[in-house]
């Protein structure tokens, strides 16, 4: 395996130690858009969304506990297009894909 490839799957190993799933939806979002995350033990969790340029357009930190947990994205004031949301369990980032259509 090439080392990129590693490290992909470590990432992906620690994550799958920290949460079941990771979802946001609907998608593509109108006026807003939910995290949902089913994570093993109560964590640290920081959502960041970043708009097709990179600039952070939201930002929520909280600690959340043990088992599903759905989090409400206001995305009503932001532009249609593509967003990346990126979701933080206790230091460990996935990045999933969000379209906003109005």
């Amino acid at each position: 395996l090439s080392i990129r490839r590693q490290r992909q799957m470590c990432i992906r190993d620690r994550m799958d130690n920290l949460a079941r799933f990771i979802s946001v939806y609907p998608n593509p979002a109108n006026d807003f858009a939910g995290v949902e995350i089913d994570l093993i033990d109560r964590s640290d969790v920081v959502i960041n969304m970043v708009n097709a340029m990179g600039q952070t357009v939201y930002t929520e930190a909280q600690a959340l506990d043990a088992g599903t947990q759905k989090l409400n994205l206001e995305t009503s004031n932001l532009s249609s297009g593509l967003y990346f949301v990126n979701v933080n369990v206790n230091g460990v980032s996935k990045t999933l894909r969000l379209n906003i259509a109005h």
